[in-house]
């Protein structure tokens, strides 16, 4: 059976010890293709950011006799971080490690593209921010990347609505002038955490990107153009949980009266879903939003093994018009997955719902 202690157990006994290809206090994932026979163990910083953050965000909801076991999974992932810090020297960081390189790691063909080489990207970086202990200096001194990075501060962004081309939102992207400018609603939504957390003051950056995320949301852009929205989480539940959880962690004035949209959205997809994990996540959502999810779910019969979190779009920020109308298609994007984290995201849902 799944229990809470049960399962931190099993997380952690998917940290890697260092003795396989994963450095010790790493967390192993793999990418793959939808259609072909393509997987490799992919040796990314983000699940590993993403499992330390979650559990740091569960920490009080964590039974006491747990707790040790829960700060040492966050201490041997954060130990990991410094080797994916930028190439700049700069506090930033990459998907992949940078000293050395190593885009696309255990591939035979990506990696040898130049443009494997990623940029650093906001939501590596913020989610090591908001898992490690940061400083406000810290914290003010990523805030201006963040907002010197955004649309219209060194370039404009091309792959975009009409109606979204003016606003100052925040990039996916932190890097050179030469990298173009990506808007996607779950990445706002992990950077405008971000911001809140540290009770950072807010700019228009921040007011252009809850304008983005107001956009799509009443629009229903969440539903109907997935890829659009968000085009590394092109999965409308795992985009609802990205807005619950930046909700339900606080008050924002300008996006306060979505919350009863949010949770009818969340309610009408939960019993239209055949999968278990968007099950898992939706209900999670709805419990932080302090709303009773629509169905009941069973720990044990979870797939926790086949879920993908996010996708590489390998054709995103493509300027010819065929290349950006082929981008959506699945053939062209490679899905991330990570039991471990999908473990620590039933973890999540187990400890809201005990917690009611």
């Amino acid at each position: 059976m799944r229990s809470i202690s049960g399962l931190l157990k099993t997380i952690q006994a998917l940290q890697s010890d260092g003795t396989g290809a994963y450095a010790r206090g790493l967390f192993p994932s793999q990418r793959y293709h939808y259609y072909l026979p393509y997987q490799r163990e992919d040796d990314n910083l983000y699940f590993t950011a993403l499992i330390a953050f979650t559990l740091t965000e569960l920490k009080n909801l964590i039974p006491i006799q747990d707790q040790a076991k829960a700060e040492e999974i966050i201490s041997l992932a954060v130990r990991n971080y410094y080797k994916y810090k930028s190439l700049s020297g700069e506090d930033l960081y990459n998907f992949y490690q940078t000293n050395p390189p190593k885009p696309f790691p255990n591939g035979h063909l990506l990696k040898r593209f130049e443009s494997s080489q990623l940029a650093d990207d906001s939501d590596c970086t913020v989610m090591v921010y908001l898992s490690r202990n940061s400083s406000e200096t810290e914290a003010l001194w990523l805030k201006e990347q963040l907002n010197r990075n955004a649309n219209r501060s060194q370039r404009e962004i091309k792959e975009t609505v009409e109606e979204h081309r003016g606003l100052r939102a925040y990039s996916v992207w932190l890097g050179p002038p030469s990298i173009p400018v990506s808007f996607d609603f779950c990445v706002l939504c992990n950077i405008l955490y971000f911001v809140h957390y540290y009770q950072l003051p807010v700019s228009v950056q921040d007011m252009d990107s809850m304008r983005y995320l107001r956009s799509v949301l009443t629009r229903d852009e969440h539903f109907q153009n997935t890829y659009h929205t968000a085009n590394t989480y092109p999965n409308t539940a795992i985009i609802l949980y990205h807005i619950a959880r930046l909700l339900a962690g606080f008050h924002i004035s300008f996006l306060e009266d979505l919350r009863e949209k949010i949770i009818f959205d969340c309610q009408r997809l939960i019993v239209q879903t055949t999968s278990s994990m968007e099950k898992v996540i939706l209900s999670s959502s709805l419990l932080k939003l302090n709303a009773e999810p629509a169905v009941l779910i069973n720990p044990d019969e979870v797939d926790v093994d086949s879920f993908s979190f996010f996708i590489a779009p390998m054709l995103a920020g493509k300027e010819l018009p065929i290349l950006s109308k082929l981008a959506k298609v699945n053939w062209f994007h490679i899905p991330f997955r990570s039991k471990a984290y999908n473990l620590t995201l039933l973890l999540e849902y187990q400890l809201l719902k005990n917690s009611k």
